[in-house]
Parts: C-alpha cells; sequence; structure tokens
C-alpha cells in the first residue's frame, strides 16, 4: 500500500506563494483560509500520489511481462535461466534495467547460434547430397539447442559414412586397375568408371554410383575367373600333351606348358 506523504510547512509555504501570485489574496486572508489552503495541497498531492502508484503499477505489470517473455525465450532457445537470485531484492528501476540487459545479450547469443544452426544445415545438405541420404527429421517444438545437439550428432554419423564411403570407393580404384591390367581391357566408357579412373571419389560416393561400381567389377571378376578357367584347361591339355611328347622324345623341353602358359596369359588368351 502507498505511504501518504506528509504535508510540511515548506509545502505550504510554496502553495501560499501561488495563491497570492495567482488569486491576488494577501497575508491576512490566507490566514483566514490556511485550511482550504492544506484541503487543497492535500488534494493535489494524493493526485499525483495516485499518478505515481499507479505509474508504479503499470511499470511492475510490464516488467513482470517482460520477465516472462525473457523465460519463455529461453525455454524456447534451451538456454539455461541467467537471472541471479538478487533480482528479487533490487529496486524496481534496476529490475527494468536489468531485464533489459539480460534481452539484449539473448537477442546476441540467440543470433549465434541461429547462424551456427543455419551453417550446420548447409553441411548437412551438402553431406545428403553427396551420399544420397535424407536430411535429419525437424522437431516442431525442439529447442534450439537441442536441435543444434541432434544436428551435429548427425553430421558427425554422416561423415563417418562419407570416410567409409571413400575407403571402399578406393579399394575399388585398385580393384579396377588390377582387373583391368589382368584382363587387358580398357575399362567401361560409364561416365562413373570414368570418374572413378580420374579419381574423382566425391562424385562416386551415392549409393547408385557404389552400386554401379560394384555392378561392373562383378562383371570383371566373373570374366576374370572364366578366363582363369580357360587357361586351367589349357594347361591342363597341354600337360598331357608334353607328358605325351615326353615319353616319345629322350631330351623333353626343359620348360613344361604349365610354366610357359601361366607366364604367357595375356598372349595364351589373345590366341
Amino acid at each position: 500500500m502507498t505511504e501518504i506523504l506528509p504535508i510540511d510547512s515548506l509545502m505550504i509555504d510554496r502553495w501560499t506563494n501561488q495563491w497570492m501570485k495567482q488569486l491576488g489574496f494577501n497575508h491576512e486572508q490566507l490566514l483566514k483560509r490556511n485550511t482550504k489552503v492544506e484541503q487543497f495541497s492535500r488534494f493535489v498531492l494524493d493526485r499525483i500520489q495516485t499518478k505515481k502508484s499507479i505509474d508504479i503499477t503499470k511499470r511492475e505489470q510490464l516488467l513482470l511481462e517482460t520477465l516472462r517473455e525473457y523465460e519463455h525465450r529461453l525455454s524456447r532457445t534451451g538456454f539455461e535461466n541467467d537471472i541471479r537470485e538478487e533480482f528479487e531484492n533490487m529496486k524496481l528501476k534496476q529490475k527494468e534495467l536489468y531485464i533489459e540487459k539480460r534481452h539484449q545479450e539473448l537477442d546476441l547469443k540467440e543470433e549465434k547460434y541461429i547462424k551456427e544452426l543455419d551453417q550446420l544445415f548447409q553441411n548437412e545438405r551438402s553431406l545428403c547430397q553427396i551420399l544420397t541420404v535424407t536430411q535429419m527429421e525437424i522437431i516442431t517444438d525442439e529447442t534450439l539447442v537441442k536441435r543444434i545437439e541432434r544436428l551435429q550428432d548427425y553430421i558427425n554419423t554422416l561423415n563417418k559414412i562419407k570416410t567409409e564411403r571413400l575407403t571402399t570407393i578406393k579399394s575399388y580404384r585398385t580393384r579396377l586397375n588390377d582387373l583391368c591390367n589382368r584382363l587387358d581391357v580398357k575399362p567401361d566408357n560409364l561416365s562413373i568408371i570414368c570418374q572413378l579412373i580420374d579419381e574423382k571419389y566425391e562424385s562416386c560416393l551415392t549409393t547408385d554410383s557404389l552400386d554401379q561400381i560394384e555392378s561392373f567389377l562383378n562383371k570383371l571378376e566373373c570374366k576374370s575367373e572364366e578366363q582363369e578357367k580357360y587357361v586351367n584347361t589349357l594347361v591342363g591339355t597341354l600337360e598331357k600333351l608334353y607328358a605325351k611328347l615326353a615319353r616319345d622324345d629322350a631330351s623333353p623341353p626343359k620348360r613344361s606348358a604349365a610354366y610357359i602358359l601361366r607366364h604367357n596369359t595375356a598372349e595364351t588368351v589373345k590366341q
């Protein structure tokens, strides 16, 4: 409850002088009206006090709303409540300045986190395009801090997948080179195979690209196995022929057919 302001002599003298100037009363006339002067002074003071009380009530209500808005922003962003315990013991003006400062600091902090989130979204989008995977599911009521943490974890997972695929695709490059040399063939003109040969690995990390490369390598593996079987058949046939020649000839060849074939596989296949 607002305390009633006292009517002191200084205030009465001030009002007395004002009455004398504005109404033309002399001192004797004013003495007869002392009661009225005091009553009027009380009336004016009551009005001032009432207005001040109303203003304070409005400021307190506005402060409460500002405080609630600040707490709502903390809840929405996921930041910790940093209002000090001594806030309750502050004067009204101090509280107003304190909350205003907290809002300004929160504006800067939230802006920083939003920029970080935007950068993370860009990184995620790039990785998802490279790996042809879906982006992280958005949860509508998720706090800013929680979304950043979850997105960072998802990006870490995508980076692990990317690293694993890079390791796989480099091993495919080695296999491809080995098979092409073994079979003495040129790689297919398939665009993804050309990119693999040129070591443009990031262009080969999609699931579709991996499937195409695996399919192509499997075909070469099958062809290599067929060639191996063909060579083994030739070796078996020629071994029999050389064995027969060895029985008929007193000076057999110093090198067997198996040795010749296994060291001239490419020439044998071409013939």
